[in-house]
């Protein structure tokens, strides 16, 4: 999901009065004098708070925005990722709010059996259901359904099960101890470490990917193949 550093006194163009970070794009052209966006007449001050996302400030009644909106007029790349204590600038009460046109594109359809590396366990949390995991391993869904033929519900699964998952035949993933920094997604360093979120989960059972204290440190697999 890259780390994410407070680049002191940084504006990249971007002429908003508060920090700015990697996260953010060096193209952002907006500034204080900058029309607001998507028919809105004026900006609003909002600070983030603990598990605000664009979609849920956007959403706000008091602020009525768009997501891709309050993205391009704070120079905000990464829409997944919004920080507690971060002021943004939100253009108010939209008239033709934007919220696709920033949005990720779906990841291509795997085809995939089994996964390249560790581990060939995993622990159920909260929430999960076979696809999402599938999808998470970037593997079939079919692939996981049939390294675990002890389930005979795929819909009925609880936390704290655990289940399989097919491991490539001679591959291997190196692990290594890694320190979460400000801004750290799972997603983002599956990218960047050349593994899956599934793995990254699997040797992680006790922490919330979508709460991750900065600081800590968790075990990441690395280069598998």
């Amino acid at each position: 999901m890259k780390s994410v550093i407070i680049a002191a006194a940084a504006t990249f163009g971007c002429a908003w009065a508060s920090p700015i970070f990697a996260r953010q794009t060096s193209s952002c052209t907006f500034s204080n004098t900058t029309t607001p966006p998507c028919g809105a007449t004026s900006y609003i001050d909002y600070t983030v708070k603990s598990g605000d996302t664009l979609t849920t400030i956007a959403a706000n009644p008091d602020l009525k925005s768009g997501v891709c909106d309050i993205a391009k007029v704070n120079c905000i790349s990464n829409i997944n990722l919004v920080i507690p204590g971060e002021v943004l600038k939100i253009p108010s009460f939209c008239t033709t709010p934007d919220n696709t046109s920033c949005q990720p594109t779906a990841a291509p359809a795997t085809n995939n059996t089994c996964v390249k590396g560790v581990p060939a366990k995993y622990t159920v949390r909260s929430g999960d259901f076979l696809s999402k995991i599938a999808e998470n391993f970037e593997i079939t869904l079919a692939a996981l359904e049939q390294a675990n033929p002890q389930i005979t519900n795929p819909d009925l699964i609880f936390p704290g099960q655990v289940i399989n998952i097919p491991v490539c035949e001679g591959s291997s993933c190196i692990v290594a101890p890694y320190q979460i920094k400000q801004g750290d997604l799972y997603y983002d360093l599956a990218q960047t470490y050349h593994t899956t979120v599934g793995q990254i989960e699997a040797y992680n059972p006790n922490v919330d990917p979508l709460n991750i204290t900065i600081g800590i440190t968790i075990q990441l697999p690395q280069n598998c193949n």
